[in-house]
């Protein structure tokens, strides 16, 4: 059974189903596609440690691969980059789910949001405590600012100070800070803008610890890219299925940012451009075809007239000879040609018989 309090979700259930991890309209690939049941239902020393770090086994460490050296320095990278990141916890979490609306693959936004409200820890950490579904939905529907929206977080940015850091969950400095990364996370044009405007918040060890956590985070997202086999946990389809507000937003299509959105804008104008011009090819084949088809269709008419004009004019010859002669036979060969002759006058003698 589960437990709630304020919607803060403590204890994992089980569920009934095996969410696909792929965006609604997306279809999730079939080759090496296996269910949860695959999953080694064993636990070794490394699946323990990290059962007692997060509170929960994720998925995402129970891949099978063909060395286990594999998954223990993927887990020391997390580790390092990511648990041990000398970032306050629920900032690291928060921006790990907010980074994560902009992968296509939902695994991580998913996995993530459940850590940060009480199923598992936020950032493996036992101190840090989760917060309520109501309040990470903000979260999940805030939009990357461009344009005059992004100036205006470059400028909160650049007055923050480094002593202002650590802002509070969703306030407008924890939304600079933020979209600031995202920028420099998705290489967006304005990365260095927003790489300066980080600058002004966070000292030197901070920022490269903040490229650090980012660095693994683009890292998780290619794993599950890479793993069409990996699936939901129990706990988290549960918390999809109780909450329609927070699957609508995790299962929804990845965030698209605007140079993205134009380029496939162009992508459909020109498959669109393509099928056009490929009709158009299939039209004018069709149109020689029939022009050809035409063509031999007017040259058998001619014949024919020609055939028609011939026969007129046997035809007239014909009745004009039949006219003058008293005698006249008239036959057709094996060939259909008609052929007209002219009985000669017979002459006959009466030769005396002699007696």
């Amino acid at each position: 059974m589960s437990h709630r309090t304020d919607f803060v979700w403590v204890k994992s259930v089980p569920s009934f189903s095996h969410s696909p991890i792929y965006a609604v309209g997306q279809k999730a690939p079939q080759i090496g596609q296996r269910r949860r049941e695959s999953m080694p239902q064993t636990k070794s020393q490394l699946e323990s440690g990290i059962l007692e770090r997060f509170g929960v086994l994720p998925n995402f460490f129970r891949l099978t691969t063909v060395d286990p050296k594999i998954t223990e320095n993927l887990w020391g990278f997390a580790q390092f980059a990511y648990l041990d990141n000398p970032l306050p916890s629920l900032l690291k979490e928060r921006l790990f789910v907010y980074l994560s609306l902009f992968c296509e693959v939902r695994y991580c936004i998913a996995r993530h949001l459940g850590f940060l409200v009480g199923l598992g820890r936020p950032a493996g950490d036992t101190q840090c405590l989760p917060q309520s579904v109501n309040k990470v939905l903000p979260l999940l529907r805030g939009d990357l600012p461009f344009k005059s929206g992004l100036d205006q977080h470059l400028a909160l940015c650049e007055g923050l100070g480094m002593e202002s850091f650590t802002p509070e969950p969703d306030s407008a400095q924890e939304k600079a800070i933020f979209a600031r990364a995202a920028h420099v996370f998705l290489r967006t044009p304005d990365a260095s803008r927003a790489l300066h405007a980080l600058k002004c918040v966070l000292d030197g060890k901070m920022l490269e610890y903040t490229k650090l956590l980012m660095a693994f985070i683009r890292t998780a997202h290619y794993w599950t890219e890479i793993h069409p086999e990996l699936v939901l946990e129990d706990d988290i389809n549960q918390l999809l299925a109780t909450h329609e507000a927070i699957a609508a937003c995790v299962l929804a299509a990845p965030a698209q940012l605007p140079e993205n959105k134009l380029d496939r804008r162009i992508s459909e104008d020109l498959i669109s451009l393509r099928d056009l011009n490929e009709r158009h090819v299939r039209l004018k084949q069709d149109y020689e075809l029939l022009d050809t088809e035409h063509q031999r269709t007017e040259d058998r008419l001619f014949e024919r007239e020609q055939m028609l004009e011939n026969s007129s004019k046997r035809l007239g010859e014909l009745a004009a000879i039949v006219e003058s002669s008293d005698d006249v036979i008239v036959s057709k060969d094996l060939n259909g040609i008609i052929k007209v002759g002219i009985l000669q006058p017979r002459v006959f003698s009466v030769i005396p018989q002699t007696r």
